[in-house]
């Protein structure tokens, strides 16, 4: 086991055209972003190999997983299935957010998707509107994935319809998921300030 006492050399392997950075010592391997072509980064240390990165284009990710929820202050965030009728009550606000995280076939990527890889609109006669950020209350932390930097804001009670799409990935033919849960009680919840 390495400590400040008994360290470990970590050597990174990469092509040429691979960008690699390590914008936190203490945070070790875990805070390594790699930018560039597609490549495979190695990590390995005096003792042998560590692991091994694949860095994948846009074009290359064909799934997504996402996860909506009805956000929330000093509570647990509700999460949100589609279809679903869910009354309010309590800390939640009246943002719906979202996590997502990314796949190349089985393999989910490890690292979060870049700023712009999604966009929300909101269904005509729906009882939300889009607006530019991430959701203001508490995220759920399962599944794993990264909020998204758009989000819904309640305007009333009734059916909150949204379609999600990220339209530079899966080879250019974009991604899509549509999404639409009716909230009750809208009017006592937490607004944006």
């Amino acid at each position: 086991n390495a400590t400040q006492e008994r360290p470990i050399t970590v050597t990174l392997r990469a092509g040429a055209e691979t960008k690699l950075e390590l914008p936190s010592e203490q945070a070790g391997v875990g805070s390594l972003r790699a930018s560039g072509p597609e490549d495979r980064i190695l990590v390995e240390t005096e003792f042998g190999p560590l692991a091994t990165f694949e860095l994948v284009g846009p074009e290359r990710i064909d799934a997504t997983n996402v996860q909506f929820a009805l956000l929330a202050y000093k509570t647990a965030p509700e999460p949100l299935a589609s279809g679903q009728t869910f009354t309010a009550a309590g800390a939640y606000t009246t943002s719906i957010g979202a996590l997502a995280s990314l796949s190349v076939g089985d393999d989910t990527v490890c690292s979060s998707h870049p700023p712009g890889t999604f966009a929300l609109e909101a269904l005509p006669s729906s009882s939300c509107v889009v607006y530019p950020g991430i959701g203001y209350g508490t995220y759920p932390n399962e599944p794993p994935g990264t909020p998204i930097e758009v989000s819904a804001d309640l305007m009333a009670s009734g059916l909150c319809e949204l379609r999600l799409t990220a339209p530079d990935l899966n080879a250019g033919q974009g991604l899509s998921t549509d999404f639409a849960v009716t909230v009750l009680n809208v009017e006592g919840l937490l607004r944006r300030p």
